[in-house]
């Protein structure tokens, strides 16, 4: 009954973290989610790997799909371009790529890598960083690049296909269905 257990409410993390489920397929910022929560677990017991192969299976193993950390989209005719451009340098800084890493996220700035050592996790800033770095393609998440009024039926259909309601064609006709705007 996997797709009733949320992570919003500390559901499938306290699953993960308790040992009632052996893996969870998550974004970057479990790590963060568990160190806060789960600190004994997330310091002695969690683990990362990339996402499986498929034997005869087609693409490529190095390419991501996901979001390493929050990022900011700015609108090109804002209204307040001196604020934008204050917030983005504070978001950019060295303190504050320090103050990420040190909660284990991972910012995607050109600064991060050299304070990767200084992270809640060295071993697990690095290899994310590496996976990025080495990537040959990378994807946004989908939640994360369509506007909201698209999230409903994505989620909707996300769980239709794995529910067995949506074949391969239905899916995708209904991914190609969801407003852009």
């Amino acid at each position: 009954n996997y797709d009733s257990v949320k992570f919003t409410d500390q559901g499938s993390p306290t699953l993960l973290a308790t040992g009632k489920a052996g893996f969870e397929l998550m974004g970057s910022w479990e790590y963060s989610t568990q160190q806060d929560s789960h600190p004994a677990f997330a310091k002695k017991d969690l683990g990362y790997s990339s996402f499986p192969t498929v034997a005869g299976g087609t693409g490529d193993a190095g390419n991501l799909v996901g979001n390493t950390n929050n990022f900011y989209s700015v609108m090109k005719k804002t209204k307040h371009p001196e604020a934008v451009a204050a917030f983005l340098k504070l978001q950019y800084s060295d303190e504050f790529v320090k103050a990420q890493l040190g909660i284990g996220n991972l910012p995607t700035t050109t600064n991060t890598e050299k304070f990767l050592g200084a992270s809640a996790s060295p071993g697990y800033s690095k290899y994310q960083f590496d996976l990025v770095k080495k990537a040959p393609s990378f994807q946004l998440s989908w939640d994360q690049a369509y506007p909201q009024s698209a999230s409903t039926p994505m989620h909707q259909a996300v769980q239709q296909f794995f529910n067995g309601g949506l074949d391969t064609d239905g899916f995708i006709k209904a991914m190609q269905a969801l407003p852009t705007a």
